[in-house]
């Protein structure tokens, strides 16, 4: 291989030699051609470049005015963007709040004419069916509830303060005891669905005596309790209420700077736990806690919070409207702000592009001589390079002749070397070739091994389910044996002498009869049972032998699988030797050093590739590695899996995606060989680059599937540049 290599050297260095002494000659010629030419040019080109400067200068004012005025409206843009973002948020806000404001009102007048809607859409129904069963005497005492509906308020503006004070409670149900609970749960689930949230109910005797707070209560001159500003006619309600929340030690203060004072003053309320505001905020000792709503929800007075609520929502349309109208007149100013900057920037476009033009043509006429003037001591310099690379060539052809007598003696070992390489190679794959069979042959009796312990594994279960039931038959009949048994001992526990008349025995026996006729046709007659009993066990006997044959046919299963499962670690070490000595192979046939570890008990695969020594690795695998080195390995794992399996097709999808231009080209190869060396097989590859460098004489086809269409659209100051370019 280097004796024929050397030689391509040494018949491409004759072929360099030729080709520069022709370029040396044509370049005598051209240097000659261009100094003759390059007087002429010089006074028309000082001509031009005056002229085109005076337009340059125009140009550029014209365009520093168009920036300046470009960079104002730009500012104002960018404002009236911030302007026009911030009224569209608080827009939104509004607008939801007037949402939820509007649907408010309409909730709290559909309330006007039924005032239990307030606490739900189901509780009028549910307090409607709590009156029918009352009436029809099912409960003990009529359950209480909700418990808002059982309240009253003294000052409404505390409405607020008191629904934050009692929180869920307001929806809550009274019963008397436990067995009215279960009949008011039952009501419940009629009217709420599985899932949803339902009413609590409290169990509480009614008859019951008003606890007396006089010595727990909160005490102040001016300001009441919340028990104070409650009317409750129930005394089990006001009892709840102050076992649940205290109510008694929970003052009331309309204003929150007095609630401060009295919370922070010198002369602190005896009893009081905390104080609320009218706007539901809490007041403890020492810290303070806002409430998250705006108004009452259950207890609020319904002309108040619907007039409230329609002077609230005729503000937020007007506010709304308001916003709508500015939000417009900003709309209408950045659309002509931006049709100005639109033409500024295409009037700007077209300047810039003249200018770029002349300043090119200047460039190109204050360049024109130099450059000609620099190419012909380029060509000059060339030359005495392309004089000084004969003499090197021609050392090199003196070189390579030495160099191919040496390597003709290290041509004829080679080839000795391959004859047995060879030899040796046919005798692994005529080895490789009898473990196949023997591996196809061991998987084939396996699978035929499995099917059948898998039948013998469904009889098993089937007979094992069979006896099972036979067995429960057998112990329910010993129960009924063991039943009958003590009362026959009862009847008759010894044989015994009688002295009595025959008509006294024939009527005592008549009695029996009938005795035991009544029995037969309770119990059932003995001798069928007994005959059943019989049967039961002879099917007992029968299925206890197939299960012992069945489990003597599981114990030769799993020796024949043990056998097998050796014969098939066995196979696998053959394919595992296989699989390395071809990757040796395809190694040593493309000059690189590596090694492959396959380990069966962790079952990891580890590749580790170099490049090899030698002229061909130096010349085609030096940057074979600099990126993707993983993804070659994973290529040259495949190929060897390709040699080791039978499969008639091999497929790759995007394997030199990761890979640089190098290692495509080595891949390609690659296939392209083992392809040439198995004509049966057929090869298919997915690859996103086009192969151009195929040859057409290759046998491989090449398709290329068409690329998708894509809609892209440019933006406005692209679209403007190619119109003002075409």
């Amino acid at each position: 291989m280097a004796y024929t290599q050397m030689t391509s050297l040494y018949n491409s260095s004759q072929n360099e030699l030729v080709k520069l002494e022709k370029v040396a000659r044509q370049l005598h010629d051209k240097i000659k051609n261009m100094k003759t030419s390059l007087e002429l040019a010089e006074l028309e080109k000082q001509k031009n470049i005056s002229t085109m400067k005076e337009r340059l200068k125009t140009l550029r004012e014209q365009e520093c005015s168009l920036v300046q005025d470009i960079n104002l409206l730009h500012g104002i843009v960018e404002k009236d963007n911030e302007e026009h973002f911030r009224l569209k948020r608080e827009a939104s806000n509004v607008q939801e709040m007037l949402h939820e404001e509007q649907n408010q009102l309409r909730h709290w007048k559909d309330c006007k004419s039924e005032p239990l809607e307030r606490f739900g859409p189901q509780i009028s129904a549910l307090v409607e069916a709590v009156d029918n069963v009352h009436s029809q005497g099912h409960f003990t005492h009529k359950p209480l509830g909700p418990l808002g509906a059982c309240i009253r308020l003294r000052d409404p503006e505390f409405a607020l303060a008191i629904e934050c004070c009692l929180n869920g409670l307001l929806l809550h149900f009274f019963c008397d005891n436990h067995n009215d609970e279960l009949i008011l749960q039952g009501l419940m689930k009629n009217f709420f669905p599985s899932g949803s949230p339902q009413p609590q109910i409290i169990v509480s005797a009614f008859d019951c005596e008003l606890y007396d707070v006089t010595g727990r209560a909160a005490d102040h001159p001016e300001f009441p309790t919340v028990l104070e500003a409650l009317e409750i006619p129930d005394a089990v309600v006001t009892n709840t209420l102050i076992d649940m929340k205290g109510i008694q030690s929970v003052l009331l203060i309309k204003s929150n700077s007095v609630a401060h004072a009295v919370m922070q003053g010198e002369e602190f309320p005896k009893n009081c736990r905390k104080i609320l505001t009218a706007c539901g905020d809490e007041v403890f000792e020492g810290c303070y806690s806002p409430c998250e709503k705006s108004r009452p929800t259950y207890l609020g007075d319904m002309d108040i919070e619907m007039h409230n609520l329609e002077k609230e929502v005729e503000n937020k349309t007007a506010q709304l409207s308001a916003f709508h109208q500015h939000i417009n007149l900003l709309e209408n100013d950045l659309k002509q702000n931006r049709e100005t900057i639109d033409s500024h920037y295409k009037n700007l476009t077209e300047m810039t592009v003249q200018r770029i033009d002349i300043t090119s043509e200047i460039k190109d006429l204050e360049n024109l001589n130099e450059n000609q003037s620099k190419e012909i001591l380029g060509l000059e310099s060339v030359a005495q390079e392309i004089k000084e690379s004969i003499k090197e060539v021609e050392k090199k052809i003196q070189s390579r002749k030495s160099e191919m007598e040496n390597l003709r003696q290290v041509r004829i070992n080679s080839e000795e070397k391959l004859k047995d390489f060879v030899s040796k190679f046919n005798q692994i794959s005529n080895l490789s070739k009898s473990f196949m069979e023997e591996r196809n042959d061991a998987g084939s009796e396996v699978s035929i091994r499995y099917n059948s312990v898998r039948r013998c594994a469904a009889r098993l279960e089937q007979q094992l389910y069979y006896i099972q039931n036979i067995k429960e038959e057998l112990d329910m009949k010993k129960r009924e044996l063991q039943r009958e048994t003590p009362l026959a001992k009862y009847i008759c526990p010894e044989r015994m002498e009688v002295t009595r008349t025959a008509s006294v025995l024939y009527k005592e026996i008549n009695m029996l009869k009938e005795t035991i006729k009544s029995e037969i046709s309770t119990h059932g007659n003995r001798e069928e049972i007994r005959n059943q009993y019989l049967e039961v066990k002879e099917k007992y006997a029968e299925v206890n032998g197939e299960v012992k044959n069945l489990k003597k046919l599981v114990i030769n299963l799993n020796k024949m699988a043990t056998q097998k499962f050796v014969s098939y670690k066995r196979l696998r070490k053959c394919l595992s030797i296989q699989c390395k000595f071809n990757f040796d192979t395809l190694l040593s046939q493309w000059s690189f050093c590596g090694k492959i570890h396959l380990d069966h008990e962790k079952e990891t695969v580890s590749i580790s590739i170099q490049p090899g020594v030698g002229s061909r690795a130096a010349l085609d695998t030096m940057n074979a590695f600099s990126d993707g080195s993983h993804t070659f390995s994973n290529f040259l794992f495949i190929l060897t899996l390709w040699s080791t399996t039978e499969s008639p097709f091999r497929c790759f999808d995007s394997f030199d995606f990761y890979m640089d231009r190098n290692q495509r080209k080595i891949a390609m190869d690659m296939i392209l060989q083992v392809a040439h060396f198995q004509p049966s097989h057929q090869f298919l590859l997915f690859v996103p680059q086009y192969m151009r460098y195929l040859l057409p004489s290759s046998p491989a086809e090449i398709v290329q599937i068409p690329e998708p269409e894509r809609e892209v659209t440019p933006p406005p100051q692209e679209i403007n540049s190619e119109e003002e370019s075409q």
